[in-house]
This record gives structure tokens, sequence and C-alpha cells, in this order.
């Protein structure tokens, strides 16, 4: 999912942070610049707002500009495959944008009920 996730981010308009030989991130995490998109707080918050979890990544530690970290540790441990990638994707483009897609999160994290993957015995 990781690597959809952030090909399908840069889809949507975002520089999305890659490896030296311009692959996406083959771990957990997406890396989204937010030097051009806007204040990486008011984005953080617009996600959150929107239930959509994020974190920071200090410009200390990466040396590149300032960036929000998408995991999608947490999208796998609930079942979410490559093609719900799309609409996670989506669904962030369009809370950057300020619009208000807390609902349609909300009944999209619902269909997803489930831990799929866990070390629970």
């Amino acid at each position: 999912g990781h690597l959809q996730l952030g090909a399908l981010a840069a889809d949507q308009g975002f520089d999305v942070r890659t490896n030296p030989d311009g692959t996406y991130s083959h771990t957990h995490q997406v890396h989204v610049k937010t030097d051009k998109v806007g204040d990486r707080r008011e984005i953080y918050d617009s996600l959150y707002q929107n239930s959509i979890a994020v974190a920071f990544d200090s410009p200390s530690i990466l040396n590149n500009g300032t960036f929000i970290r998408l995991g999608t540790q947490e999208l796998t441990r609930r079942g979410m495959k490559s093609h719900d990638m799309q609409t996670i994707a989506e669904f962030i483009r369009r809370a950057v944008d300020g619009q208000d897609v807390r609902s349609e999160v909300e009944r999209f994290k619902q269909s997803f009920p489930r831990i799929e993957y866990s070390f629970d015995s």
C-alpha cells in the first residue's frame, strides 16, 4: 500500500519525497513536502479535523524542507488494500484544499471494522 500511496499522492499534485533512484519509500512511511502547499501546522490541523492522522517531520532531521508523514501501517492493519489508497489520497487532497470530508472519512473507516493483522494470539 505505501508504494502506491506515494504515487497516488503525487498524482493528487503533492510533492512526495522519493528515494535517490526516483522511487517512492520502501517503508511504511510516505513523506509529503509541505513547502509549496502551505503552513505545515495548518495542513496538519486540516487533516486532523477531517479524521486523517499524520505526523510532522522536523526540517532539521530531513534537511530538505518540511514534511508531513503519512504512516500506512494502521491502514494495512485495518485491512485496507492497494485499491483503497486512491480514496485515501483523494481525502487528503480534498482536506488540504479546505473541504470538509470528515463524515466521508468516518464512513470509510467504519467499512474496515476489524483488525486484520496483529500479534495477538
